[in-house]
C-alpha cells in the first residue's frame, strides 16, 4: 500500500511538473510573439512612411502649397490693407468685403486640396449674414484671414521638407552620378566611389527623416485648417 501511494504521488508530481513546463513554454511563446509584433510595429512606424501613398500625396500638397500660399497672402494683405486704409469712406468697406470674399474662395480651394491630398475633414461652411455689415462682421471670415496669415510660415516649412526629400533622392544616386555630375560635399567635390557611397548612405537617412518631416508638417497643416476653416 505504501509503495502504491508513493507511485501515485510521483505520478501526480510528474503531471504537475509537465503542466508547469507546458504553461511556461506557452507563456514564453506568447511573450516572444508579442515582442515580435511590437518590433514589427516599430519597424512599420519608422520605415512604413516610405511605402505609404499618403506620404507622396502630402509631398504634392506641400509643393503646391507654397506658391498658392504666397499668392493668397499677398493678395489678401493688399486688399485688406487698402480696404482698411479707405474704411473711412464707403469705397474702403467695399474693398474689405471683396478681400474677405476672395479669402473665402481661397479657403474653398484649400479645403479641397487638404481633403483630397491629406484626408482633411471639414465642417460645413456657414454663410455670412445679410448685407455688407454681415460680411464684414462674420467671425468665420476673420478666422480664414488668420488661417492664411499662419499658412505662409507653414508652407515655407513644408517646402523645406520637400526640398530635403528631393535632395536625399539625388544623394542616393551619388555612386552612379559622381563621375558625370559634380557633387559638392563640405569643402570639396566627391572624387572617390567610397565618398560617393557615404553620400548615398547619408541620403538614405536624410530621405527617411525628411519623409517623417513631410508627414509631420502636412498633419499640422491639416489640423490647423480643420480648426480655422
Amino acid at each position: 500500500m505504501g509503495w502504491t501511494a508513493a507511485e501515485t504521488l510521483l505520478e501526480r508530481d510528474g503531471a504537475f511538473a509537465r503542466n508547469v513546463f507546458a504553461h511556461s513554454v506557452v507563456s514564453y511563446c506568447n511573450m516572444a510573439a508579442a515582442q515580435t509584433i511590437q518590433s514589427e510595429n516599430t519597424v512599420d512606424k519608422v520605415f512604413g512612411v516610405l511605402a505609404e501613398p499618403g506620404t507622396y500625396k502630402q509631398v504634392l500638397l506641400l509643393f503646391l502649397g507654397f506658391p498658392f500660399s504666397v499668392f493668397c497672402f499677398v493678395s489678401m494683405t493688399v486688399l485688406l490693407s487698402v480696404g482698411a486704409g479707405l474704411s473711412v469712406i464707403v469705397v474702403g468697406l467695399g474693398i474689405l468685403a471683396i478681400g474677405l470674399y476672395a479669402v473665402r474662395m481661397y479657403a474653398r480651394l484649400d479645403r479641397f486640396l487638404l481633403t483630397e491630398l491629406a484626408g482633411g475633414v471639414f465642417r460645413r461652411e456657414a454663410a455670412p449674414g445679410p448685407g455688407l455689415k454681415g460680411v464684414l462682421l462674420d467671425p468665420a471670415a476673420w478666422k480664414r484671414v488668420l488661417y492664411f496669415a499662419i499658412r505662409l510660415p507653414i508652407s515655407i516649412a513644408g517646402l523645406s521638407a520637400v526640398l530635403l526629400m528631393l535632395a536625399s533622392i539625388l544623394m542616393l544616386f551619388a555612386p552612379m552620378m559622381y563621375t558625370v555630375v559634380p557633387i559638392w560635399v563640405g569643402m570639396d567635390y566627391v572624387r572617390e566611389w567610397q565618398e560617393a557611397l557615404m553620400v548615398s548612405c547619408a541620403g538614405a537617412v536624410l530621405g527617411l527623416a525628411s519623409a517623417h518631416l513631410v508627414r509631420g508638417v502636412a498633419d499640422a497643416h491639416r489640423r490647423i485648417a480643420e480648426w480655422l476653416l
